[in-house]
């Protein structure tokens, strides 16, 4: 999803190559599971047959003739390996086939990628003296982030007796909590956004739009402002990018989960996510602390890498 309306780029850097990867090796992993289960498996094979609507299982083998012989409900753990050998034996050819369609695949968009006749190395065969010219499809990373960050927006006020907390950035911040976040954000590469306005619908789903209005907030818990009779601006505490994939993460620290109040208004806010569309692990980064359970900054290392790496 993304969250913010500027367009930066014609056309994103292709993800296939990472994508045929990673379904190559879940294939190449799942016919290594099947081939070692037959490997294992009983010997013979399974027939199923009805009488007076009840189904009943026998079990073929060389030496059973042609009917097998009857499995009971004693012997149903036999009828299921059976079963499963079936269909073990079934997938197998599915499994290789696919295999084999993907790798020829993930062969020719390398070859392509190293012959650089994919846009984002298209610039390299134009003459340098004619590069500045050139408007390009696809950015570099470098590009792409410089961009992203100048977009520009309201920042919120503080009230007068909020306390003064500054990132390695040079931006105030809420909290502690924050600082540690963005600090960290920043300190891996990924670019972000500190209380980027967003506009969503009320009861119901729609696209998250950009609303450069601004609003004021002396708590997380007002941090909802109605803008209209069915929208709501909405101030996430990060708006963060990940350059591989040019996909847009809100980031939400709550970190007063122990006050039953305050937990009251993040699953309001959650619930209000929920109608726009954003999720957990889709679109959405929650952190979260209490008193007992202060802000792990591994575990805010381990979100990072997951989602915007």
């Amino acid at each position: 999803m993304k969250f913010t309306n500027q367009v930066i780029e014609q056309l994103p850097p292709s993800q296939i190559a990472a994508q045929l990867q990673e379904r190559i090796g879940q294939l190449e992993t799942l016919l290594a599971i099947k081939e070692k289960a037959l490997k294992k498996a009983p010997e013979g094979s399974l027939r199923v047959s009805k009488s007076h609507g009840a189904v009943q299982y026998y079990h073929k083998t060389n030496n059973d003739g042609n009917n097998g012989r009857y499995l009971d409900s004693a012997h149903r753990d036999l009828a299921q390996k059976l079963a499963q050998k079936a269909y073990n034996i079934k997938l197998l050819p599915a499994i290789k086939k696919e295999l084999a369609l993907l790798q020829a695949a993930l062969t020719q968009i390398q070859k392509n990628s190293l012959g650089r006749e994919i846009p984002f190395n298209v610039l390299e065969l134009v003459k340098p003296e004619c590069r500045a010219l050139v408007t390009t499809a696809t950015l570099s990373d470098e590009e792409y982030a410089a961009a992203w960050l100048s977009q520009k927006y309201k920042p919120k006020p503080f009230q007068p007796d909020a306390p003064e907390l500054y990132t390695a950035r040079g931006e105030r911040v809420r909290s502690k909590s924050e600082v540690i976040i963005a600090d960290t954000l920043n300190r891996l590469g990924v670019p972000y956004h500190y209380e980027f306005p967003l506009t969503l619908k009320i009861g119901g789903r729609a696209p998250v739009s950009r609303d450069l209005s601004n609003s004021s907030r002396a708590t997380k818990s007002r941090e909802l402002t109605t803008s209209s009779t069915n929208t709501l601006i909405v101030h996430p505490d990060f708006l963060c990018l990940n350059l591989r994939t040019r996909q847009e993460f809100i980031w939400e620290h709550f970190g007063l989960m122990d006050d039953p109040d305050y937990s009251a208004k993040v699953v309001q806010k959650l619930q209000t996510y929920n109608q726009n569309d954003i999720h957990p692990g889709q679109s959405l980064i929650i952190s979260t602390e209490t008193t007992d359970f202060p802000l792990n900054t591994k575990h805010i290392e381990n979100l990072i890498n997951t989602f915007l790496k």
